[in-house]
């Protein structure tokens, strides 16, 4: 990360890069709930739906994070 905000500054590219990690929002997902990272220094959750995704494992997975208190990105 440090060596792309380098270029990015060496080129007077002006983005805000933020450290964490994206979750795709699966049947493996609750093995996560424990230990998630999200965007530095935020409360973000970056997740990803995959479009086979059944509506109810989505909807129980989305509540689980809110009740720990993340918004999803």
């Amino acid at each position: 990360m440090k060596e792309l905000v380098t270029a990015l500054d060496h080129y007077g590219i002006t983005l805000q890069l933020l450290e964490g990690r994206e979750y795709c929002i699966d049947r493996h997902f609750h093995e996560y709930l424990d230990d998630l990272m999200p965007l530095e220094r935020t409360r973000y959750l970056l997740i990803d739906i995959p479009p086979a995704s059944s509506l109810g494992m989505v909807i129980e997975m989305v509540n689980m994070v809110v009740s720990k208190g993340f918004t999803l990105l």
